[in-house]
Parts: C-alpha cells; sequence; structure tokens
C-alpha cells in the first residue's frame, strides 16, 4: 500500500540536529540532494505499487536515496544501512526529518527493492533526470533579423533553420563501456563445463607426486559426450545436462579422486589459511612433541627400572608402590601438558 508524502526538498535550516555544531551547506550530499527530482522519481517507483492493498511501503525518497548512496559508495546492503544510520548528511540526503539514532530500515529490504525496481521504473528515473537536466539548462535566445520589418512577424524561413543549426553544435561522446555484452549467468552449462576441465587439470598435474597405485578415474569420455549432446545447436534439455554432468563431478568426489584430497595426499603440511607463518610454528610444535615424547619414554623406562627390581625384591611396601604407580602417569600426563605452553612460547 501506498503511504506518499510530498518529496519537495527540506531546507538544511529545518533538519532537526541535536547538536550544537551547524551542518554544512556545501557537503556534496546536499548538493546532489538539491539536483534530484525526488517527486518525478518517487512517481515512477509508486507506478508498480497499489495504493489500497497490502502493508505501507517505506517512502519513496528513502528508498531510492538509500539505492543511490549503495550504488554511489559501491557497499553492501548491511554497510549502506549503517553509513545511513551514522551520517546524517546521508540522512538529509535520504529525506529524514531530522537525525535519528536508529536504522532507517533493516538491510534485507534491498531484496524487495531490486524485485520492485524494473526496467521500467529504471526508464522512469531515466527520463526524468533527463528532463531535470533540460529544465536546469539556460534557453537560447531567439535572434530576430534584421529584414523583418516592424508590425510583421517573422520569416520562417531562415531563423527556424539557423535556431536549429545553433542549437544542434557540439561533439556528441558515447561510452561503449556500458554496452551490454554475452554476459554469462550461473545457469550457462559452459561455466560447468569449463569447471569439470579445471579439476580434471588439477588431478592430471597433482596424481603423479601422491603414492597411490591407481589413478582416479574421472570419467571426462563420458562427461564430455554428456556436453556435446546438448550443448549443439536445437537442444533445449539443458537441466538433464546440468543433471548429469554433476553427478559426474559427485562420483569424482565420491571415489576420493576430489584435487583437495590429491593435494593433501602429496603435500607434507596443508595449509588452510594464506598465512606463511603456520609453517615455522607447525615445524616447532612438531619438534617439541618428538622431544616431549622422548622424555615420556624415559619416564617410563626409569620407573620400570627402579620399581620392578625393588618390588620383585620386597625392599618397598606395597602402599609404596601402589602410590608410586599413578605418580608415574601423572609425571608422562604433566609433562606432555607442557606443549601448550611451548606452542605459546613460540608464538
Amino acid at each position: 500500500m501506498i503511504r506518499y508524502r510530498s518529496h519537495k526538498q527540506l531546507p538544511l535550516v529545518e533538519f532537526d540536529w541535536p547538536f550544537q555544531t551547524k551542518l554544512d551547506k556545501n557537503n556534496r550530499w546536499i548538493n546532489l540532494s538539491e539536483c534530484i527530482p525526488w517527486d518525478e522519481l518517487a512517481e515512477g517507483y509508486y507506478r508498480g505499487l497499489s495504493d489500497t492493498q497490502g502493508r505501507p511501503t517505506k517512502d519513496a525518497r528513502l528508498v531510492i536515496g538509500a539505492v543511490i548512496i549503495k550504488h554511489k559508495l559501491c557497499l553492501s546492503d548491511r554497510e549502506t544501512v549503517a553509513q545511513i544510520q551514522e551520517n546524517p548528511y546521508l540522512q538529509y540526503f535520504v529525506g529524514l526529518s531530522g537525525y535519528q539514532m536508529e536504522a532507517p530500515f533493516v538491510p534485507s529490504l534491498f531484496v524487495e527493492i531490486r524485485k520492485r525496481m524494473g526496467q521500467s521504473v529504471f526508464d522512469v528515473f531515466q527520463s526524468a533526470i533527463i528532463d531535470a537536466v533540460e529544465s536546469a539548462k539556460p534557453k537560447p535566445k531567439a535572434k530576430t533579423t534584421s529584414n523583418d520589418k516592424e508590425g510583421e512577424p517573422p520569416s520562417a524561413s531562415g531563423s527556424s533553420a539557423d535556431e536549429e543549426a545553433e542549437a544542434r553544435q557540439g561533439k556528441l561522446i558515447l561510452d561503449a563501456t556500458v554496452t551490454p555484452q554475452a554476459i554469462r549467468y550461473p545457469t550457462d552449462l559452459s561455466l560447468l563445463n569449463e569447471a569439470r576441465q579445471f579439476s580434471e587439470q588439477i588431478i592430471d598435474k597433482l596424481y603423479p607426486k601422491t603414492d597411490w597405485s591407481k589413478k582416479p578415474r574421472t570419467y571426462r569420455v563420458k562427461a564430455r559426450q554428456d556436453y556435446l549432446a546438448i550443448a549443439k545447436p536445437g537442444h533445449e534439455r539443458l537441466q538433464t545436462t546440468g543433471q548429469r554432468c554433476t553427478g559426474t563431478g559427485r562420483r569424482r568426489y565420491r571415489n576420493s579422486s576430489c584435487s583437495t584430497d590429491v593435494s593433501i595426499a602429496s603435500a607434507d603440511i596443508v595449509l588452510i589459511s594464506s598465512e606463511l607463518e603456520k609453517v615455522r610454528l607447525a615445524a616447532a610444535l612438531s619438534r617439541r612433541t618428538l622431544r616431549t615424547i622422548r622424555q615420556n619414554i624415559a619416564i617410563s623406562i626409569t620407573y620400570n627400572l627402579i620399581m620392578v627390581p625393588l618390588a620383585m625384591m620386597a625392599l618397598i611396601t606395597p602402599l609404596v608402590a601402589a602410590v608410586s604407580m599413578p605418580v608415574s602417569s601423572l609425571l608422562v600426563i604433566g609433562n606432555a601438558a607442557r606443549i601448550r605452553t611451548l606452542f605459546k612460547s613460540v608464538r
């Protein structure tokens, strides 16, 4: 349901600002808000909405201003809402009557906004902006010819042709960077086929570095045939081929022929992050772990060499033997627990 209010520009002096400092009148967002035809843009935004059904929508200037901020600053949905919540100039730009600490709307609203703003809405926006720019330009003054007599209308042959020629003077520059190109969408079948070929290349390069006796099956011939059977002109069964290629990839990973498994099997150390410092930490931790293992073995052997002969010769009481057994185990466990403190010292 449309909840409309006037989008005429609010003067900066009437903007409710709780702090003592004044807002800068020459701020870029204030200057930009004065150039945008908000009423015409709101009319195009409300064109596809109902004025009697549905819940009340957000104000058109708030929605359109938020979209402009998002694309002008290249922000995400959450960051756009956070910037509007923190910046008083952005709140003035989106049409709020005063500064507020709360967020103007939830970031998930951008999903609905993108659904509503189709090609027809942007066509209205484009025409409204062009009309605003044209109306802001100074109109050229009409020149009167000296051949016209007083009291007689000017001749239509020479003056109109001269004015049309003067109005069309200048150079037209076309920007070809925004021309629609052959953009591939995620549903394009060729993307799935290229991913399959790339995974096969990774397996071919990493397999010789492993100790596997048999190379994993990739089903590349069958997958290629399934792709070509649908990719030829005249076929429309794209979904069937996508399922076949996806099934081929699933069989490949299910048979342990995944490129990640091959990499893990052929590497001494596997990093799951981009920090090479972890290699040094892993090497230091492994050396200390081996040292702790040797120490624990030495403690166990020493205990057995001392306590077993004493127990066999009845030189110690059963109580001392019973107490010494858990004490030796606690020594081994405590020595193993020292690895954590040693690892912190390496950091």
